[in-house]
């Protein structure tokens, strides 16, 4: 049943991600609580980062679990669109060099 749950998010997702750019990260996090058997054994808590530049800097912003896949499709449209913008500039320079 969960499958199902995670694929319809993912349907859905990709139907109403928007383009985007940066990336997306798994990272391992301590929880903080004294008695956390996976912070003390060493393996800790997954959490995910949405990594981007603005203006030059790197940023972070956590990402909860239920909306990877949204963002994950959103990057997915972003990889493209990027590539099609490249793609354009070089067809660009060749029609003009062309003429």
């Amino acid at each position: 049943m969960q499958r199902k749950k995670e694929k319809d998010q993912a349907d859905s997702a990709s139907q109403t991600a928007p383009a985007v750019k940066g990336s997306l990260t798994e990272v391992r996090k301590t929880c903080g609580k004294k008695r956390c058997r996976k912070c003390a054994s060493g393996e800790r808590h997954p959490a995910w980062l949405f990594m981007y530049r603005l203006d030059g800097k790197a940023h972070s912003m956590h990402v909860p679990k239920s909306m990877v896949p949204l963002l994950e499709k959103a990057l997915e449209k972003g990889r493209d669109m990027e590539r099609r913008m490249v793609e354009n500039g070089i067809a660009l320079i060749r029609d003009r060099k062309a003429k």
